[in-house]
């Protein structure tokens, strides 16, 4: 099912505890593999929902130059990354060529040698199929490699950022630097799925500079 707002999970939970059926959720599929017999239960999918992109008011914490913004968990990380590079906002060029939705990438603390999530992170909107929704922030849980004490067993709704300014042109050069350095990575490393995902991430710089012909 694709749920598209909070009231919408509600519902489906109280059908799960109704019937008593199990819930999963995934968000574009990335990583994931399925066995033939398919998945038992009540799948829960954001790929088509909770993919708003906006500003929010930086409060009185925030510091000077940057700019908040609010993402929903259902986003893809190349869509994110190129919303603020178009909008002069940097912090986010570690995601460059990283697939797959925000809420995942905030459930494993995504990023490369140039950052993660964490780093930006400043509030987390969470979803919990026994107790409902809550906000939580980001001084009162741990970001460290690859794993976080927020999420649990809740489904990530959105995220705020706190993202500095940049030019544009700086900003895309240090993206694409960015998606080339996994790039090479994963295609030196010879592994077939990670050259797959990251080919079909899209930047048009991958595809330029890093072909599958200067394979080396």
């Amino acid at each position: 099912v694709f749920p598209s707002n909070e009231a919408e999970l509600s519902w489906i939970s109280s059908q799960a505890t109704e019937f008593n059926v199990p819930i999963t959720v995934i968000g574009t599929g990335t990583n994931l593999l399925v066995l033939d017999g398919g998945i038992r239960g009540i799948v829960v999918s954001l790929a088509r929902a909770f993919r708003a992109i906006e500003t929010v008011p930086t409060p009185a914490s925030g510091k000077a130059g940057t700019t908040w913004i609010r993402c929903g968990a259902g986003v893809q990380k190349a869509e994110l990354l190129k919303w603020a590079i178009a909008g002069g906002l940097g912090g986010l060029e570690f995601s460059a060529g990283v697939p797959g939705t925000l809420g995942g990438g905030i459930f494993m603390n995504a990023g490369t040698k140039y950052g993660c999530y964490g780093d930006i992170l400043r509030e987390l909107r969470l979803y919990d199929f026994g107790t409902g929704g809550r906000t939580v922030q980001r001084t009162d849980v741990h970001f460290g490699y690859r794993e976080q004490t927020a999420v649990g067993t809740s489904l990530v709704v959105s995220a705020t950022f706190e993202l500095p300014a940049g030019a544009v042109t700086d900003l895309a050069g240090n993206g694409n630097a960015a998606a080339l350095s996994l790039a090479k990575t994963y295609i030196l490393a010879g592994d077939a799925n990670r050259d797959r995902a990251v080919n079909l991430a899209d930047f048009t710089i991958l595809a330029a500079n890093f072909g599958r012909t200067n394979r080396t």
